[in-house]
């Protein structure tokens, strides 16, 4: 063409969305044996195009025929009947079962919104949410609006400290220390009417239960096994007197007799 046209230098390539040429915009300049592919032209916009030849004195001429062409996608979405198109990304349409392990990690999520998250580590400065849980059946506990809750094994409320009037359910034992003086409430988790009293340097302790009809006995050392009802008060103005016989070895303890003061 070099040889045909000894002044011509190169062409200019004009394109755009109209039939008309005056609308189109400049691209770029093509010389011999060269060629261009455009890019990221918008899926099924027609476009139009033209060719103006420029010689080496930087005159133009005027536009070649008009070319136009259709872009379309090259590869279509729907591979098969298991593949996800844009219809089937959707509420709940990618599960566990579509993604791999490691398919989702933090470079990925910038924020998260789920009806239920089960994971081995959640590690976060604020977590905020309806209802945390380990479980929701058998031995689990809930941290909720409510408060938190604890169940055992066989679904059994055992705990529970509740925002709404401040109340608390501990059904377990109750210590205010490990060794040295403490208080143990309900001991070994069997005894709820029981208060146990330790000093600092012995296992020995007092201990506190409920009266009952048929005992008047005031045990004060439970670790001894012993029994010993309370001492008399006197004071000016009345007496009361607390004085049982003390009971055989083997025998029922004796009734204690509390009577009251003449005026």
């Amino acid at each position: 063409m070099a040889a045909s046209f000894p002044r011509f230098s190169h062409v200019e390539l004009r394109m755009g969305t109209s039939a008309n040429f005056a609308d189109s915009s400049y691209v770029i300049e093509l010389y011999a044996g060269q060629t261009w592919t455009v890019n990221n032209l918008p899926d099924g916009v027609r476009q139009y195009a033209w060719l103006v030849a420029v010689e080496r004195a930087g005159l133009r001429s005027g536009p070649s025929a008009r070319a136009d062409a259709l872009p379309r996608q090259l590869v279509s979405l729907d591979f098969g009947p298991e593949s996800v198109d844009r219809a089937a990304i959707k509420q709940l349409a990618v599960g566990t079962l579509q993604l791999g392990d490691g398919a989702v990690n933090s470079l990925k999520v910038t924020e998260l919104s789920v009806a239920l998250l089960t994971g081995g580590v959640l590690s976060a400065d604020v977590v905020m949410g309806g209802a945390f849980m380990t479980g929701t059946t058998g031995r689990r506990v809930r941290f909720g609006p409510e408060g938190v809750q604890m169940w055992d094994a066989s679904n059994q409320l055992v705990t529970a400290f509740l925002t709404a009037d401040a109340s608390s359910l501990l059904t377990g034992q109750i210590q205010t220390a490990l060794t040295g003086a403490r208080m143990v409430f309900n001991w070994g988790r069997s005894n709820p009417a029981e208060a146990r009293f330790y000093p600092a340097t012995t296992n020995q302790y007092a201990l506190m239960r409920p009266l009952t009809s048929s005992s008047t006995t005031f045990p004060t050392r439970a670790g001894s096994g012993s029994r010993r009802s309370p001492r008399a008060r006197t004071s000016s103005r009345a007496r009361s007197a607390c004085s049982p016989a003390t009971p055989a070895s083997g025998s029922a303890p004796s009734r204690t007799t509390v009577r009251s003061p003449r005026r």
